[in-house]
């Protein structure tokens, strides 16, 4: 498998489902019918990928604009992005200030009333599950696609990816300056376009 047909495989399934568990199954069941080996590069190409978006200025975007995000919630919402397809994916990754542009962004913060956009007021009430910017199921995707195509645990799973030189339990730092991300003063400095929105609750992304 390919990084074409990775991203065919992921924009499919968009095409294809409407909620998150139904698309994790239609992956798996479409991954199963492959050969083990295409199940571990398509492991290999959902880590590389997403590792893409592993910036200190991704993980401060993310924190300015929906006010969460420790490491798990980091990476499910970074999943969560790759399941947007390639172009939006590519688009943020190289300039993670574009991340407001997105439709599926604007969809999400439209959907706040003004006050509850400040981060330190955040309320996931106003969206459901499916809405929520994280996509955890996509992280399991090839684990039971390997155990529906050979019929054994994800052990041989690990094993072959290992084999390739990675390392699963390896947690490396973001991509990029570290900065405290945390620091609402300099979140705006370096990513102006999310800082306008974070500056100002009562100014839609529109203005």
């Amino acid at each position: 498998m390919d990084i074409d047909q990775f991203w065919r495989l992921i924009e499919q399934s968009a095409r294809e489902t409407e909620r998150k568990q139904a698309r994790f199954e239609w992956l798996r069941d479409r991954l199963a019918q492959r050969r083990p080996e295409e199940i571990v590069d398509f492991k290999e190409l959902l880590s590389a990928t997403e590792k893409k978006a592993y910036t200190w200025l991704m993980w401060g975007a993310l924190l300015g604009l929906f006010g969460y995000g420790g490491d798990d919630g980091f990476r499910y919402f970074r999943l969560w992005l790759v399941g947007l397809g390639r172009d939006a994916f590519e688009r943020v990754a190289r300039e993670p200030d574009a991340l407001v542009e997105l439709p599926a962004i604007r969809h999400l913060l439209g959907e706040q009333s003004a006050w509850l956009r400040r981060p330190d007021h955040l309320d996931d009430s106003a969206w459901s599950n499916d809405e929520w910017p994280d996509f955890e199921w996509l992280e399991f995707v090839p684990d039971a696609a390997w155990e529906q195509a050979t019929g054994e645990d994800a052990d041989g799973l690990y094993a072959a990816y290992r084999a390739r030189g990675h390392d699963p339990s390896c947690v490396p730092q973001p991509g990029g300056e570290e900065w405290d991300v945390y620091d609402w003063d300099e979140t705006a400095r370096r990513l102006p376009r999310v800082g306008r929105y974070l500056r100002d609750p009562h100014r839609g992304i529109d203005d």
